[in-house]
């Protein structure tokens, strides 16, 4: 059907209907295009169909944002009718005002105006009362989108971000989520801005924290959140990882059965490389990994790859379901390590492979930590070449053979 519909509408020979209401437009979109409005002409094309069908002299602003939620606001065409609609909408107060502005925020994120006017959304003086009502959802995605957009404003719009955030209560875990890269993009960007780093830590761990307090997070999202505070709170982003002993890492499992815990590697420089089967990067690693195994045999070294409980097994031949059975997970290790060739050990964490204490984000993530049991190095890639990973363990090895 969609076949036939496009080719008139791209020959421009299809008579416009008489308009639909929205919710009818809504659903003709989402049984034809699933809700993704893909890159390809045949869907934009239809997508500009059934915003064709719509009346947008009558669209609210709970609408309007419906049609950027599905992407209808990258469409050229159709942008320019979104923004004048919303521009033309009362705003009886100042709650409905800032719900406008970021609306207009989520329908500029994907143009060069995105930081104007997410930094004018910011400024409207609803925009505290917004970010504790039911629509505090939707302020957090359009920040999402469009907080990286104005590299030049991101610092003063993070900072207004943090002042409101700092009396919000009710998030979900997603956007705790959402803050732990707020904290990652502005100390990419703006590492040398310490003030700004200091401020986002403190008010986004009282946040988790009035959050786990409050009690009302379900049972999936509350050990997010717990991670999430166990970040902001720990050592790795508060500058107490490098130089100080290293936290304890107890194991529910390890490949070697002499390991149960990190500290059992004692007088031993570790190399910690966090994991997941799932994760592409960290298996690619792996051959260079190897490597630097080898190059160290017989040397006080240790490499460790760092994984824990993930509900599956991403083996090369396929996913194999292991939700609600750890055993049958870490069962499958041994065999994973082999067909992967994995020469050093390999141990399942009782956290978790993004491991809060050394600020895993992302992964894979490692870190080197000398035989006197002292972080020395974190945040480490794989990409390092042979000779930088050497050139940061050998005075290791050296002070550890002494």
């Amino acid at each position: 059907m969609i076949a036939s519909l496009i080719l008139p509408i791209l020959m421009g020979t299809l008579q416009a209907p008489s308009h639909l209401s929205f919710d009818d437009a809504m659903k003709e979109f989402l049984t034809h295009t699933k809700g993704q409005l893909k890159d390809d002409a045949e869907t934009k094309a239809f997508s500009e169909h059934v915003a064709g069908e719509i009346d947008f002299g009558t669209l609210d602003q709970k609408q309007l944002n419906t049609l950027c939620s599905y992407g209808f606001a990258r469409l050229d065409d159709l942008r320019p009718k979104i923004i004048a609609r919303l521009d033309a909408l009362p705003a009886p107060n100042q709650a409905e005002k800032a719900r406008i502005a970021y609306t207009r925020a989520f329908a500029s994120y994907s143009t060069p105006n995105a930081g104007k006017a997410l930094k004018a959304a910011l400024n409207e003086p609803g925009t505290e009362d917004l970010m504790n009502s039911a629509d505090e959802s939707q302020v957090f995605y359009v920040l999402f989108c469009c907080m990286q957009a104005d590299k030049p404003d991101m610092p003063s719009n993070m900072d207004k971000t943090m002042n409101w955030l700092k009396k919000t209560d009710h998030m979900d875990s997603w956007d705790h989520g959402v803050m732990s890269m707020f904290y990652d993009w502005t100390k990419t960007d703006f590492p040398k801005d310490t003030a700004l780093l200091a401020k986002i830590r403190k008010v986004c761990g009282a946040l988790d924290k009035r959050s786990l307090d409050k009690g009302k997070l379900s049972a999936e999202d509350r050990p997010r959140v717990e991670m999430d505070y166990e970040t902001f709170t720990g050592p790795a982003l508060n500058g107490t990882l490098i130089g100080h002993k290293s936290p304890e890492i107890e194991f529910r499992w390890c490949s070697d059965p002499n390991v149960h815990k990190l500290s059992d590697l004692a007088g031993r420089v570790v190399v910690l490389d966090f994991w997941t089967t799932w994760c592409q990067p960290c298996v690619a690693a792996f051959p260079h990994i190897r490597e630097m195994v080898d190059h160290y045999k017989g040397q006080p070294v240790t490499f460790v790859g760092v994984t824990s409980i993930q509900g599956a097994d991403y083996d090369p031949a396929g996913r194999i379901d292991c939700k609600g059975d750890p055993a049958k997970e870490i069962g499958l290790m041994p065999v994973f390590m082999k067909k992967k060739d994995m020469t050093w050990p390999v141990a399942f964490s009782t956290k978790d492979a993004f491991d809060p204490a050394f600020g895993v984000h992302s992964i894979p993530h490692m870190a080197i930590i000398d035989s006197k049991g002292v972080v020395r190095y974190n945040e480490l890639r794989p990409e390092l070449t042979s000779e930088q990973f050497e050139a940061l363990i050998d005075p290791l090895v050296g002070q550890a053979s002494r």
